[in-house]
């Protein structure tokens, strides 16, 4: 499981976090998950929680936010939103199935993207990783 991965990244991160800052206990996190990625929140939660025994962050609250990516053209100049290109996307997903790239690595979007005012396959993307946006501890 993915997320599995990804939660395990959060936890190490959020524990190195909590020792460099003298936290006995971490009370609240709050994690923004790109949307792109369509993770599983459940899975993620449940990991996360699995994966915090024993440490600062056992019994935290954990808030999950999803983060809609941002485009710009590199060519036009022109930022568009995932769903003036959700034909391309879904394109990739019917395409790639369970082992889909924008999955595992939702920066790899302007790869399958062209940005719908010119066509330029120039694209850059934002929101596409995930990010620790607070933390709450004693």
């Amino acid at each position: 499981m993915h997320e599995w991965s990804l939660a395990h990244s959060v936890v190490a991160a959020l524990d190195k976090f909590a020792q460099e800052n003298n936290i006995r206990r971490v009370v609240k996190v709050v994690v923004s998950l790109p949307k792109l990625a369509m993770l599983d929140r459940e899975i993620f939660r449940e990991a996360y929680a699995e994966l915090s025994k024993g440490g600062p962050l056992e019994g935290s609250e954990l808030v999950i936010e999803e983060e809609p990516p941002r485009f710009i053209c590199r060519s036009c100049g022109k930022e568009f939103a995932l769903e003036q290109v959700a034909p391309q996307v879904a394109e990739v997903w019917s395409k790639y199935g369970e082992e889909n790239p924008l999955h595992f690595l939702p920066d790899l979007a302007p790869m399958f993207i062209r940005c719908p005012y010119c066509g330029s396959e120039n694209v850059a993307a934002s929101n596409t990783e995930i990010r620790i946006k607070r933390v709450e501890g004693i």
